[in-house]
C-alpha cells in the first residue's frame, strides 16, 4: 500500500509542478501581449496613432483640425484660415471611420531614407506643401511637427523633415497624398 501511496503522491507532484509551469508560462505570455510595442526607429510618428489625439494640417493656406471626442472617435474640428473665423465641430460616423483610415495608414508610415540637409531651399521644406502637427491628449503643443516638401525625383516618395532636425527623410508619396484626399474629402462635406 506504501507503495502505491508513494506513487500516487509523485504523480500529484508532477501534477503540481505542470500547472505551475503553465500558469508561470501563461503568465509571461499575457504580459508580452499587454506589452507596449517597441519603437521602431524608422517610424515616422514618435508615438502611436492611437495615442493621438489630434493632427493639423496645413494644406493652401488653410489649417485643417482633427480631434478625437472623449469615446476616441475621430472628427472634423474644421479649417481655419484669415478670411473664415466661424469653424465646425461636426462628429459624423461615416466621416470618422474616414478619418481614422487615413490617420491608422499615417501612423503606419515609416521613412525610407534619411539626407544630410544642407540647405534651408534644399528638398521643398523651407517653404513645404504641407505642415503637419501631432498631439497627444491633454497637451498644448504638439510632440512632433513636419514641414513636408516636394516629391523625389523618381515621384514615388516625398520629403519631410522634422521641425528641428538637420536632416529630412522620404516618406512613400501615398502617405501625403492620402492626407490631400481626406482634406479634399471633408471639404467636400462641409
Amino acid at each position: 500500500m506504501s507503495r502505491s501511496r508513494n506513487k500516487l503522491l509523485l504523480i500529484w507532484i508532477v501534477v503540481a509542478g505542470l500547472a505551475a509551469a503553465i500558469y508561470v508560462g501563461e503568465r509571461k505570455r499575457s504580459a508580452s501581449i499587454n506589452a507596449p510595442i517597441v519603437k521602431d526607429e524608422k517610424r515616422l510618428l514618435p508615438a502611436l496613432i492611437e495615442d493621438v489625439s489630434g493632427i493639423e494640417i496645413i494644406a493652401n493656406g488653410a489649417m485643417h483640425r482633427f480631434e478625437r471626442d472623449k469615446q476616441g472617435v475621430w472628427f472634423y474640428h474644421g479649417a481655419h484660415d484669415q478670411a473664415q473665423a466661424d469653424h465646425g465641430h461636426k462628429t459624423d460616423p461615416a466621416l470618422a471611420a474616414i478619418i481614422d483610415k487615413a490617420f491608422t495608414t499615417l501612423g503606419r508610415a515609416r521613412w525610407e531614407r534619411a539626407l544630410p540637409l544642407a540647405g534651408s531651399e534644399e528638398f521643398g521644406v523651407a517653404r513645404p506643401d504641407y505642415f503637419v502637427a501631432i498631439y497627444l491628449p491633454n497637451a498644448v503643443e504638439p510632440i512632433a511637427r513636419y514641414a513636408i516638401g516636394t516629391t523625389t525625383p523618381d515621384k514615388y516618395g516625398r520629403y519631410v523633415m522634422r521641425v528641428g532636425a538637420d536632416h529630412v527623410v522620404t516618406v512613400a508619396e501615398y502617405q501625403i497624398s492620402n492626407l490631400q484626399t481626406l482634406i479634399d474629402t471633408v471639404s467636400a462635406k462641409k
